[in-house]
């Protein structure tokens, strides 16, 4: 899945291209498997992963793993 183009806050590009190292820069990410339970088709899986919060941002939390 492509997903899209985003904020970038890494400089490993930069440090790698100054050291004349290759570099492959993973982007992976958190949420609650609970959001994806409905998901049965591209359109609704791209719905839930627009609806997340990006990291570092306020709403972003990981899910609690305490019972409420």
């Amino acid at each position: 899945m492509d997903p899209g183009p985003g904020t970038g806050s890494e400089d490993v590009g930069i440090l790698a291209d100054s050291a004349h190292a290759p570099c492959a820069y993973w982007l992976l990410g958190g949420a609650d498997p609970r959001a994806f339970g409905d998901a049965q088709d591209f359109e609704t899986l791209a719905r839930v992963v627009r609806g997340l919060p990006s990291n570092h941002s306020p709403p972003s939390t990981p899910p609690s793993s305490s019972p409420r």
